[in-house]
């Protein structure tokens, strides 16, 4: 081992050329992409394998900043807040349909048919179809409670109930038929009695339970839907978000996750939605269906956006806000190709953020200091708040002398308020993504309906319901 060390020459080396030549001889040293040496170790010919996988430990060990990153087209240096940028050419605003309510505005609507609109007839009709055939595959299997078939105008009176019961919030769903004086609800009485709610409840189904079945039989195959207990509703509820309403400039692309059971968990089915930030309302749905289907090759994330965003629907000139999950040079780069614009928090380590270190913003920085580089239409930026902020956007130059209140430290340790610059892209991307972007989110809780039911099918049906309550709102 002593004289496998004596082979060990330290030399200034780039740490991929290093990565790439362990085993080769060489003598010269290598000078860095971004300007960063490290004293690494050069490894010869003669050493054993085993030092070499050491030495390759401690190279990986000794990574340099923004090693993840794949170096971005040149750029000269960071600029700061002073140096004026320009904003890039807009997309003029072309929707293919007038932004709002698709609806006869020479026709006055109740609540119940603009709710029909998203649940027809057809839909409620096929809801009890396989409502009664899953009812009476559990009763000839001994099931109880007793059941008699469902019909459409009743079915409604249960929707009517769900809604109610998530927006009135009590202990037990039990409470609203107590007949206790202290604590009487009268409506769910007169709706229904509590034993025909819970046996539409237990036996609600949305899809064909003999169609379900065959699918079950085809589990881990090809062929298999795992979607295929809720696609008899979910296809029509997707084609009325898109029927009867259109969206304006700002959209939202973001998550949420429908959970599997009773229990608060991270785990469940999660929904890629497209939302308009000025009412939350959710214009189109995406069901994950699993890490290893990337139609495009780009991705998960790059997928969902793409997926989400329909040119011959929409139209052009739209502005689309998302987290730091969806937003990279790529999926920005092609969607500024499609007419849209786009803006959102970015992890420094993504292919394709700038890699130079000239002027970049230190940790030393100032609260509100910011940097700033160009490529063609993206913009990168780093911002200082109390925490690092990351954006690009192809819809914003850097800043327009827009500066807010932050309460900042002083000298002496005590607080003040002080105005600080705001960039654009981050007042911008507060303005729809953390506050508006946010509205569908916020609605969708409010009116959470019950019951909850461990069926993870019957939790995504609630959320529909969710979907076509909160759609109301907009229409």
């Amino acid at each position: 081992m002593t004289a496998e060390r004596s082979l060990l020459q330290m030399q200034d080396v780039n740490y991929r050329s290093c990565a790439g030549n362990v085993g080769a001889a060489a003598s010269d040293s290598v000078q860095l992409d971004d300007s960063r040496p490290l004293c690494i170790t050069w490894i010869t010919r003669s050493i054993s394998s085993n030092t070499t996988r050491l030495v390759m430990n401690a190279i990986l060990v000794m990574k340099p900043p923004g090693w993840r990153s794949k170096p971005a087209p040149l750029v000269d240096r960071w600029h700061d807040g002073s140096e004026e940028d320009v904003c890039p050419p807009q997309f003029p605003f072309c929707p293919e349909r007038t932004p709002g309510a698709q609806l006869d505005f020479q026709k006055s609507y109740s609540p119940l048919e603009i709710f029909k609109l998203y649940f027809t007839p057809d839909d409620l009709q096929t809801l009890c179809t396989n409502t009664n055939k899953y009812a009476a595959r559990k009763l000839a299997a001994g099931s109880r409670p007793p059941w008699t078939d469902v019909t459409p105008d009743e079915m409604l009176n249960y929707l009517s109930l769900v809604v109610y019961i998530g927006l009135v919030q009590v202990t037990s769903d039990m409470d609203f038929w107590s007949e206790d004086c202290h604590f009487w609800l009268d409506f769910a009485s007169s709706v229904m009695p509590v034993d025909r709610y819970e046996a539409i409840t237990a036996y609600l189904h949305m899809s064909d339970p003999a169609a379900d079945e065959v699918n079950d039989q085809l589990r881990g195959q090809p062929g298999y839907d795992d979607l295929s207990r809720v696609k008899p509703l979910l296809d029509g509820l997707l084609v009325a978000c898109r029927a009867h309403y259109h969206p304006q400039q700002n959209l939202v692309v973001d998550e949420r996750l429908v959970a599997k059971g009773t229990q608060p968990t991270s785990r469940g089915n999660k929904l890629f939605v497209l939302v308009d930030s000025q009412n939350g309302y959710t214009c189109d749905i995406s069901v994950f269906k699993g890490m290893a289907q990337s139609p495009s090759g780009n991705g998960l994330s790059f997928d969902a956006v793409a997926g989400l965003l329909k040119v011959p629907h929409l139209g052009t000139g739209y502005h689309v806000f998302v987290d730091s999950f969806y937003t990279s040079t790529k999926i920005f780069s092609h969607l500024h190709q499609l007419g849209f614009g786009a803006c959102g928090m970015i992890r420094t380590d993504c292919v394709g953020f700038p890699c130079t270190a000239e002027n970049a913003l230190g940790s030393w920085a100032a609260r509100g200091e910011m940097r700033w580089i160009r490529e063609d239409p993206l913009l990168y930026m780093k911002w200082k708040d109390r925490h690092d902020v990351a954006m690009c956007s192809t819809i914003h130059k850097a800043f327009s002398g827009e500066f807010m209140n932050r309460r900042v430290r002083n000298p002496n340790g005590g607080w003040t308020m002080r105005q600080i610059p705001l960039p654009d892209p981050v007042k911008q991307y507060d303005e729809y993504m953390g506050g508006w972007g946010d509205l569908s989110n916020t609605l969708i809780k409010y009116f959470s309906v019950g019951p909850i039911k461990n069926q993870w099918y019957k939790r995504m049906f609630l959320h529909f319901v969710d979907i076509v309550v909160t759609a109301q709102q907009a229409a």
